[in-house]
């Protein structure tokens, strides 16, 4: 009698970088698991599907701790729901995407809704997703917030310390208590940060002088309205003990300010998260004809920063890349092309981050490395956000998410080429050196050849015993 499989699948002789060496090694997956690697030089075990990967790149799944699909900005939402958004993350290697709840003012009914309804959404994606549970000034203790956040199997809380005139802005005293609150716990308070005082008050001087163009939104929200509330929250998250993620930080200055202030802190409690438009594009794309199609909050920075911000990346100083990933169409965003106020802000990116970060890598010959580009897009978010070792990492045992990238596929960025649901892209005609070849989650291939394969992904939690681990924390 034959015995049967052994493996489900097994993905042949790719190329994994681990320190300073290059292994080609065979991955055997069962039942959703890495069971083992072994040297591609080695027999292959039985198995029901075998995946050749030669000459191609094998590395943990991918991770976007930032993506806003379906989100309604004033009078418009982004063009991508989590059906659309999750193909291009497919397209784009993303094995795990996070979104957001919408942000919570109200109680503990409210935040259920939310929840719900957000979850029900996440249905449609055909990769994983999680939740981060965003709040302004809820009527929650913080510490009944964080619990709500543990009682959902959420390991984030996002805050603004801006917009305070669309009621998103959480207050400075409940921030506080809220990273007390989050002491001793697996909860991450993520941030955007600027300074909402500074930049209403900027904002009005240009209000009153009816200047709204929109090359005036780096002199609304400086450099110094990101440094400044990003230092402030810094300081709370080291004196409370506590965990800080500061989201698309945008300026290089920032990053240097943070190291030179919290180094001993940075990658431990303090992350920082940069976006690839704020590595790539600079403010001369705010003074153009197509200025509408650029405009992103916190706004993109003058050259000498872009450059600074590329030299903390390749430094170490930066721990995630997130693309903020928030789509709109040409006619959305030229509706409203000349006022600052009304234009809905942001830009489409997940499908492209890992490509143009690569390219950075590759094609400048920086001292960036693979091994770098796992941590900055898996490994790292995997461990801030409580899903390592189950993700972020190539281990037996661990969850079968897995990128191949094809380091010899050359190829045209274009709205053509692209699965977003938008008809353009700040990056049109950039030619890019490489392309993700197949995205795999839980053993399943979402993407193979280049070419999407019709699954749903249900959407992920982090492991069961890790729950159980928290759920009598109340050290706040």
């Amino acid at each position: 009698m034959t015995a049967g499989p052994k493996y489900d699948l097994i993905i042949q002789n790719g190329s994994y970088v681990y320190g300073s060496r290059t292994f080609h090694i065979h991955v055997c997956i069962k039942d959703g698991k890495i069971m083992d690697i072994i040297n591609a030089r080695m027999p292959l075990p039985r198995t029901e599907e075998i995946y050749d990967a030669s000459r191609k790149e094998i590395m943990p799944g991918l991770i976007d701790p930032h993506v806003h699909l379906n989100l309604r900005v004033g009078e418009h939402r982004s063009v991508d729901d989590f059906r659309t958004g999750s193909i291009a993350a497919a397209y784009g290697g993303i094995t795990t995407f996070f979104d957001f709840t919408d942000v919570i003012n109200g109680g503990e009914h409210q935040l259920e809704e939310f929840v719900q309804r957000r979850k029900k959404e996440t249905e449609e994606s055909v990769v994983n997703t999680q939740l981060h549970l965003a709040v302004a000034e809820p009527d929650i203790r913080p510490t009944d917030l964080v619990h709500q956040a543990i009682k959902h199997k959420m390991r984030s809380i996002k805050v603004f310390t801006t917009y305070s005139s669309s009621g998103r802005m959480t207050n400075d005293g409940y921030l506080y208590e809220l990273f007390k609150a989050t002491k001793g716990t697996k909860i991450t308070v993520m941030v955007h940060a600027e300074n909402d005082g500074i930049i209403e008050f900027n904002k009005r001087q240009y209000i009153d002088e009816e200047n709204l163009r929109l090359n005036k939104l780096p002199m609304i929200n400086t450099d110094f309205t990101e440094k400044e509330a990003v230092l402030r929250v810094c300081q709370m998250a080291v004196d409370t003990k506590s965990t800080v993620y500061i989201a698309h930080v945008s300026s290089g200055r920032t990053v240097e300010r943070v190291n030179e202030c919290f180094g001993p802190y940075l990658g431990k409690n303090i992350f920082l998260e940069t976006a690839p438009h704020y590595l790539y594009l600079n403010d001369t794309f705010l003074k153009g004809d197509n200025a509408h199609l650029y405009t992103c909050l916190p706004p993109l920075r003058e050259e000498s920063d872009r450059l600074l911000l590329r030299e903390q990346l390749l430094n170490g100083l930066v721990n995630t890349i997130g693309t903020d990933h928030c789509p709109f169409t040409r006619e959305m965003k030229e509706a409203h092309k000349d006022n600052l106020l009304e234009i809905p802000y942001g830009l489409p990116g997940i499908e492209l981050s890992f490509s143009l970060l690569y390219n950075l890598m590759m094609l400048e010959q920086s001292s960036l490395t693979i091994e770098d580009l796992y941590s900055l897009f898996s490994t790292t978010p995997a461990k801030v956000f409580g899903y390592y070792p189950m993700k972020g990492t190539l281990f037996p045992g661990s969850d079968a998410d897995i990128t191949i990238y094809d380091p010899e596929h050359y190829w045209k960025i274009g709205p053509d080429t692209l699965h977003m649901n938008t008809d353009y892209t700040p990056y049109d005609g950039m030619m890019l050196r490489g392309k993700v070849d197949a995205t795999i989650c839980g053993g399943r291939f979402v993407l193979k050849n280049k070419e999407l394969v019709e699954s749903l992904v249900p959407s992920d939690e982090p492991a069961e015993e890790i729950h159980e681990e928290e759920s009598g924390e109340t050290d706040a």
